[in-house]
């Protein structure tokens, strides 16, 4: 018996709301499970190389079906969600892959609303649930672009990360790219990188945020201050950020001025 059921309901505007059933109860020891966001062809293919080193769960996608992974239909954004799989699981780590397929489209204040409030909702969830995180943000293109609004709207959420991360351990390493790593980085009119990549192709794109999603395996489990959680490393909440050099905690400050710390090289 599967320990969910899903049913749906359609609201009075159409929308169809997904809704769940338990029907088992939770496991006395929760097993650890990795939580792999997004509905983009990545996210797949990221859960299904996943699932050979560990429970999976992929959440918000079209795809009913993917080998080794427990599929989610619903949108990350739904709080049910996170209940039902911290329910069953503890969860290790939460990759998610943000798509923006349709950023051509949109005004520029739209855009740019909807990548930094996509962005802050995602830390937030990471820092309700005490987990570890990483977030690819990237056009759905085949060909790179350049964009000023949405490299500023990356910039932005850049800047406030800082301001809502976990204050118990680091629990969120920010994937950052070296310049020219895998196609354009965005820039701000400042000149900073942002946090976003635009992929050639899909292969190396995934390549590398696998790599990447290792080494914060790695550095979460191993003995670097800097990721174990200390009492002297650790970050401040929103009351107390403002108070640090640069507006952020000297830890989020190196993290973010040093993209080859999050990042491994992916040339070997």
């Amino acid at each position: 018996m599967k320990a969910f059921e899903w049913t749906t309901k359609t609201q009075m505007d159409g929308r169809k709301i997904w809704y769940y059933r338990l029907t088992d109860q939770a496991l006395p020891e929760k097993p650890a499970v990795r939580v792999i966001t997004g509905s983009n062809v990545l996210a797949v293919q990221l859960a299904r190389r996943m699932a050979d080193t560990g429970s999976v769960i992929l959440v918000g996608t079209g795809n009913p079906e993917v080998a080794g992974a427990e599929v989610i239909p619903n949108p990350w954004t739904v709080p049910e969600v996170w209940e039902w799989i911290t329910h069953r699981y503890r969860i290790r780590c939460v990759h998610h892959l943000a798509g923006w397929d349709d950023w051509k489209d949109r005004p520029p204040d739209a855009l740019f609303s909807s990548v930094v409030n996509g962005g802050l909702s995602f830390m937030r969830t990471i820092y309700a649930h005490e987990t570890s995180g990483m977030i690819l943000v990237f056009p759905e293109s085949s060909q790179p672009q350049e964009s000023r609004v949405l490299g500023e709207a990356l910039h932005q959420l850049a800047q406030q990360v800082r301001f809502i991360a976990p204050v118990k351990k680091w629990p969120y390493a920010m994937l950052h790219v070296p310049k020219n790593f895998f196609g354009t980085i965005l820039k701000s009119d400042h000149g900073r990188g942002t946090l976003s990549a635009f992929s050639v192709r899909d292969d190396i794109a995934l390549d590398a945020f696998t790599k990447a999603c290792a080494f914060l395996d790695r550095q979460l489990t191993g003995d670097d201050p800097f990721f174990r959680g200390d009492e002297s490393q650790r970050l401040p909440d929103s009351s107390g950020s403002r108070d640090q050099p640069d507006g952020g905690a000297p830890m989020f400050s190196a993290l973010m001025s040093r993209s080859e710390v999050v990042i491994p090289d992916i040339s070997d």
